[in-house]
């Protein structure tokens, strides 16, 4: 299925790839994209893709996380990661380039607040000398800021980027529609108002329609950059 839009935002976390180790943000809205932007850029890389259920324990998620990283690197079966400790351990050990993506990375909060810090910990005393590219996303705005932006968080200014996705403006809905060959019937009072859902792909039909309860979108996307300050 076609990939639409975010060339920019691709561009980005290519730079940030290739300047291995660093540290990206992606927040927006829920449906706005985040995942399958993440997805379509970890094609043909080497990358974990974890996903933080906040209904789950955290000896759960590290039982799954551990079991998809040893299937993912075929790891040998001597290599124990049953613990948030040991698998923190092991990915900023791991000697060749790695993208670990952890998405709706706030509910940590909800599941085992002191896992993030132990992310602190572990990128300050090994960050550098790693071959690790993290990609953290979560949709409550809110509480991502709270653990990157606020003064006393665990994780202030330990990104290099915070990358705020937007829905896709008008224009880019129309090449969408118009590759799915639905025609648009044109009128001097018709108006067209930006998807607000997955609007990267042709996977769900609210790529191609915004509800009325959404606004139409005000700009594709924004960054902040911190490599100054967190570097």
């Amino acid at each position: 299925m076609r990939f639409y839009g975010r060339e920019r935002e691709l561009q980005l976390m290519e730079h940030l790839y290739a300047r291995t180790p660093s540290f990206l943000v992606v927040t927006g809205r829920r449906r706005v994209g985040k995942t399958e932007l993440v997805k379509e850029f970890c094609k043909g890389k080497t990358a974990l893709y974890f996903y933080v259920d906040g209904n789950k324990s955290i000896e759960v998620l590290i039982e799954e996380f551990g079991r998809l990283t040893a299937e993912t690197l075929n790891l040998p079966g001597y290599i124990k990661i049953d613990s948030p400790e040991t698998f923190l351990e092991f990915l900023f050990s791991y000697n060749q380039p790695l993208i670990v993506v952890f998405d709706e990375f706030q509910r940590f909060q909800k599941v085992h607040p002191s896992f993030i810090s132990q992310m602190q910990r572990f990128w300050d005393q090994k960050g550098r000398d790693s071959h690790l590219f993290v990609i953290v996303s979560g949709s409550s705005i809110g509480m991502i800021r709270e653990i990157f932006l606020g003064g006393d968080a665990p994780l202030f200014r330990r990104a290099d980027n915070i990358l705020t996705l937007h829905p896709f403006k008008p224009k880019e809905c129309l090449a969408i529609l118009e590759d799915l060959g639905c025609g648009i019937r044109q009128s001097g009072s018709t108006s067209t108002s930006s998807s607000a859902g997955r609007s990267t792909t042709t996977r769900s039909s609210r790529s191609t329609s915004a509800p009325t309860s959404r606004p139409p979108s005000t700009g594709l996307s924004s960054t902040t950059s911190l490599r100054s300050a967190g570097r």
